[in-house]
């Protein structure tokens, strides 16, 4: 999933998931969904590359309920992982 700040995907040991449904909220394209492929047992990382020099926010949700919080850290010097 992009905006114009950054870019977040979801892999799963270690390979980029596809993504189904990518949706932009009505707020400006601030908030993003889609749907990834799972399987029972296999773990997951919450991937980004954020390209401004803001410091933005993340909230990850499965299945409605909320998983993980926080900032993008290093604004404006790639990417990280989660």
């Amino acid at each position: 999933m992009r905006t114009a700040k950054c870019e977040v995907w979801i892999t799963c040991e270690g390979e980029r998931l596809p993504e189904y449904d990518t949706q932009a909220e009505d707020d400006g394209g601030k908030t993003l969904s889609c749907f990834v492929p799972s399987e029972a047992g296999k773990s997951f990382a919450l991937e980004w590359r954020n390209s401004t020099t803001d410091a933005l926010f993340f909230s990850m949700n499965i299945d409605g309920s909320e998983v993980t919080k926080g900032n993008f850290e290093r604004p404006g010097e790639g990417g990280g992982r989660r």
